[in-house]
């Protein structure tokens, strides 16, 4: 006779028999809102500046435009001071055309006496400004130059065998404009008008410029070549303007090379940080991330490589096992409690 059936202590859950388990329900975190995106400067090493590149800044200032400015300072000054002198007959030397800047020069020695100046010192400064307005025109042929700085050093740089395999340090030169050249003579106003003010005041200039070029050149003036290709100059007056143009020019193309290099560096991140915001190159970084490294944010990762192998189809899906317990067959019973007697005797049966 079979024995009466004993209830189960506790309820019985509903996924017995059912062959499906329970999901547990997600974080509420889970849905939070994604981390906040902060944009990163990226940070650009300064590449090296090849030896073509060196080559250029030097034949250019040094050379070029010291040079050049140096020549037609010395001359544009010389016919402003003596550029009104008459021969024996009466007539003008230089003619017309030197009879011009010797007017300028005239001109400008009254508006600088005019504002208290005395002989001396108005002659200087009619000097400074005149070298300086004249070594102006020497800007568009730099600025020529400037405008073929890549091609001139990259043909260096070959000859040289010294070609750089990243080209780009050639693109990453400032760009010389109409603005930087000019506004970069203007700037040397700064540095030659308080040099020539200082060495006025401390009588160096009359000491380095007048009573030096004055002994050279009546030293030069007693050689017979001098004589021979100069005859109608004044060489004492030229050797003195020739030391005061030489000081004076090379302070001019130092200042100008370093303010406008520095105007046009200055103007073109201006435009390189516009361009590079319209591209909007956003480096994703986490909030959380920046917190506790006070100020040094961490990018995080774009992408996480999953720790399975993603499934292909459903069927490798099915064959795939579920337990590392082996299903064993299962005889039915009697009564469900000898079936709970019976099972509990095999504990691999219990995880079915």
């Amino acid at each position: 006779m079979n024995k009466p059936v004993q209830p189960l202590a506790g309820p019985v859950p509903d996924e017995i028999g059912k062959g499906t388990a329970a999901t547990a329900a997600p974080p509420a975190s889970a849905n939070a809102s994604a981390p906040e995106r902060v944009e990163l400067p990226k940070v650009e090493v300064e590449k090296e500046r090849t030896p073509g590149l060196k080559a250029f800044d030097f034949l250019l200032y040094p050379v070029l435009t010291n040079v050049g400015v140096f020549t037609l300072s010395v001359a544009a000054t010389y016919l402003t001071t003596r550029g009104g002198d008459r021969n024996a007959a009466g007539k003008l030397i230089y003619g017309k055309f030197g009879d011009f800047f010797h007017k300028r020069g005239e001109w400008m020695v009254k508006k600088f006496t005019g504002m208290g100046m005395n002989h001396a010192q108005a002659d200087m400064s009619k000097m400074v400004f005149f070298s300086f307005l004249d070594g102006s025109l020497m800007a568009p042929f730099v600025k020529m130059f400037e405008d073929r700085r890549e091609k001139i050093a990259c043909a260096i740089d070959h000859q040289l065998g010294t070609k750089p395999d990243d080209m780009s340090v050639y693109r990453e030169e400032p760009k010389q404009t109409w603005l930087s050249v000019l506004g970069g003579r203007l700037a040397t106003v700064a540095i030659v008008v308080p040099t020539a003010v200082m060495l006025d005041k401390t009588g160096l200039n009359n000491t380095l410029f007048n009573k030096s070029g004055l002994k050279l050149g009546e030293k030069l003036a007693e050689k017979a070549w001098v004589k021979n290709i100069a005859s109608h100059l004044d060489v004492k007056e030229l050797t003195r303007i020739g030391l005061f143009e030489a000081f004076y020019t090379s302070v001019c193309t130092g200042g100008l090379y370093l303010s406008s290099r520095f105007i046009a560096k200055h103007t073109n991140k201006e435009a390189q940080a516009k361009a590079k915001a319209e591209k909007a190159n956003v480096i994703p970084c986490t909030t959380e991330a920046l917190a506790p490294l006070s100020g040094t944010p961490v990018c995080a990762p774009t992408h996480v490589e999953p720790d399975h192998e993603p499934r292909t189809d459903h069927a490798a899906s099915v064959k795939r096992p579920r337990s590392i317990i082996k299903p064993v067959d299962i005889k039915p019973t009697a009564s469900f409690r000898e079936y709970i007697d019976e099972t509990s005797k095999s504990v691999p049966a219990l995880a079915v």
